[in-house]
């Protein structure tokens, strides 16, 4: 399964060749998080700077093409609205989704990466302790100062170097005191931010001055999502609805793909609900031969997304286990679960210690918490948000293999609208170089499938007067 969500299709970030750590759905890392010699014109002029299709988050690649938000000013909520939403006080939130107070500060700490900051602002912050923020480094003022792509490029990576070594240099510093008094006020606002965390403070430090971590925002990435999501959404609570499950799980692929439909990562992800090729293959057809990829349909995605998220939720028992093995697999949850003698999530986030248990995974469900409480109440959050049409279709089973240029014509149809109903074929079936399959879920637009089905009966027509004539022969 991809390690979830994008940034925007247009959006991303220009990677100047660093590799980045695990981090889930439109995270990255910019920088190395400790070090790294300055990155010189003549350098950034020979990196390979990568602008690919957008793609899930399994480790963020994806980069943004650049966008000046003008002074990017950031518009922080009243605290008294996030605390009212993240309460849910107008009950707009299954109670199955209520927020632990043990989960609080990580969930409103990714409520304020997906509703208070973009693209645009760098949020430096603890890795073990997200909610422990620095400082939120505005990216915009580069715009005004160069030209050239890669001049903001090197200019936003310096700003950032420069952010992270200043707070290495404060907790290195910190870590190596032997008291605590006559701090100057920078320090003595790091030293507070950590007045929570327990342990020797000597320890805490050294450890946090490793764990610097950059986080860009997604507010940009969550609206992009609502209003692509206006397309499919009623069909998917829909599909949940039918297999009794709770409606707030058709919010996950705000999280994996903010509902891109072209969303593929190097990993192998795709869809909006970022299938793995083995994964999908257990629930979907997923055929490059036939030129079908069901990972890639919304709605038929959804389908398999539930039977999966049922499955998890059967093995684990609660959904905070059950969305995290979305990320995570059951296997890896259930070993950290009996490890460390809980299937209280936190716990694990706590205490158990797995490499392949590392940031996206224990963040994961808090995001998708976050997500869920800030679409819900959008309207506090965004305003009035204009939503794509919903996407109304028929369906037809496809009784004999077909070329999809002979639909088309007996439809009234063009590849475009074909293509839009059925995101799920790829170019070689869409331009006729094979055939679709008998027993193919076709979807069509409303009032579109009465020809296909006259077709249908024209052919059982034919043969059964065969049939009759071969009889009569014999």
């Amino acid at each position: 399964m991809g390690i979830c969500c994008l940034g925007l299709a247009i959006y991303g970030f220009y990677w100047l060749n660093f590799t980045p750590t695990d981090q889930p759905f439109g995270l990255f890392e910019l920088l190395d998080a400790s070090h790294g010699p300055k990155i010189s014109p003549k350098t950034l002029k020979k990196q390979r700077l990568r602008f690919p299709m957008p793609s899930a988050v399994s480790d963020n690649d994806i980069l943004a093409s650049e966008h000046d938000e003008g002074s990017g000013k950031i518009k922080e909520l009243n605290s008294d609205l996030i605390d009212t939403i993240l309460k849910d006080k107008g009950y707009r939130v299954s109670d199955e989704f209520s927020i632990p107070q043990d989960l609080r500060k990580r969930v409103e700490f990714w409520f304020k990466i997906y509703t208070t900051y973009t693209i645009s602002h760098a949020v430096l912050h603890d890795n073990e302790h997200p909610w422990i923020i620095y400082e939120v480094v505005n990216l915009n003022s580069v715009y005004n100062k160069y030209k050239l792509a890669s001049q903001r490029n090197m200019a936003k990576a310096e700003m950032i170097r420069n952010a992270r070594y200043t707070y290495k240099n404060i907790l290195d510093k910190l870590a190596k005191r032997s008291n605590y008094i006559l701090l100057s006020k920078e320090e003595k606002r790091i030293y507070d931010l950590f007045k929570d965390i327990p342990g020797p403070r000597n320890q805490v430090f050294a450890n946090a001055k490793n764990d610097i971590r950059l986080q860009l925002g997604q507010k940009d990435s969550l609206l992009y999502g609502i209003k692509q999501s206006g397309r499919y959404l009623k069909t998917m609570e829909s599909i949940f609805g039918k297999n009794d499950l709770p409606l707030e799980l058709t919010r996950i692929p705000f999280l994996e793909s903010s509902f891109n439909l072209n969303a593929y990562s190097k990993d192998g992800a795709s869809g909006i609900w970022q299938f793995m090729s083995k994964t999908g293959k257990v629930f979907l057809t997923v055929s490059y031969a036939q030129g079908i990829d069901e990972r890639n349909h919304p709605l038929k995605a959804t389908e398999a997304a539930a039977r999966l998220l049922k499955q998890n939720y059967q093995v684990l028992k609660n959904w905070p286990l059950a969305v995290t093995a979305y990320n995570h697999g059951p296997g890896g949850l259930l070993k950290g679960a009996k490890k460390v003698g809980s299937r209280n999530l936190n716990d694990l986030i706590e205490r158990y210690r797995d490499p392949y248990f590392a940031f996206a995974s224990k963040n994961f469900y808090s995001c998708f918490l976050a997500v869920v409480h800030a679409e819900r109440y959008q309207d506090k959050v965004f305003g009035y948000v204009e939503k794509e049409n919903h996407l109304e279709h028929e369906d037809i089973d496809i009784k004999y293999s077909m070329r999809v240029k002979y639909i088309m014509e007996l439809c009234g149809l063009t590849q475009k609208e074909i293509k839009l109903y059925n995101p799920d074929l790829r170019s070689k079936v869409l331009n006729s170089q094979t055939y679709l399959p008998e027993g193919y879920l076709l979807k069509l637009p409303k009032g579109k499938r009465k020809p296909l089905l006259a077709f249908y009966e024209e052919v059982a027509e034919t043969n059964r007067i065969l049939d009759e004539m071969l009889g009569e022969e014999e």
